[in-house]
């Protein structure tokens, strides 16, 4: 339970059949889901928006396409082609998640700034709710991957999310201040998985005792 996720979809991964099945509907969702927002938002939404929905969804594509084609060849890093197209996959996956996040978040807080006129009571509402709705699920999560030997998976299940839709439809069909909340929540689970990061490599994060 400890497996990298490019290990449990490794060529030859014991769990590699049951890999493809859950990720096969996941996969044609995610990208469906980035083609329609893509189509819906041309000649809609301000140019900085635009730009970062169409990177997230070439993000989506190259991650679907990339990592069904290039699966690790064995667990770990064995150096062969494959290997190194799957570490390519993952760097353009990383790279345009990195871009795409900060221009969307940018959007966001361009509009904040446009906007002193917006309730800023409203706006730090927003953006506490999103707080206490990201650590309630990495927690809720945490506990329950506990129960089955791998609370980080849980957490990251339940508390990773992708809100890139969530800003769009925001700024398109509803009062645009209320995007804070879905861009918040951005911030906030990044700040989460850094905190787990560092925990990790100072070892304070333990191997979680089934009975807790």
């Amino acid at each position: 339970m400890a497996q990298a996720v490019s290990d449990l979809s490794a060529a030859d991964a014991p769990s590699l059949a049951l890999w493809n099945q859950l990720s096969a509907g996941y996969n044609a969702c995610e990208v469906v889901c980035a083609t329609v927002v893509c189509i819906g938002i041309q000649g809609r939404n301000p140019k900085l928006l635009r730009t970062g929905v169409y990177l997230f969804a070439v993000m989506e594509w190259i991650s679907a396409i990339g990592y069904r084609m290039f699966p690790l060849s064995s667990s770990g890093y064995a150096g062969a082609f494959q290997d190194v197209m799957h570490m390519a996959v993952t760097a353009a996956v990383v790279l345009l998640s990195i871009v795409s996040l900060t221009v969307i978040i940018g959007r966001t807080t361009t509009f904040i700034l446009d906007h002193p006129e917006a309730d800023g009571a409203v706006e730090t509402a927003l953006a506490a709710t999103a707080l206490v709705i990201c650590l309630v699920q990495f927690r809720f999560g945490r506990w329950l991957g506990r129960r089955y030997g791998d609370a980080v998976a849980g957490g990251q299940s339940l508390g990773q999310k992708n809100t890139v839709l969530a800003v769009w439809m925001a700024q398109s069909f509803l009062d645009p201040i209320s995007s804070v909340a879905p861009t918040a929540y951005i911030v906030w689970q990044n700040f989460v998985n850094s905190y787990q990061l560092w925990r990790k490599e100072s070892g304070g994060d333990r191997p979680a005792d089934p009975n807790e």
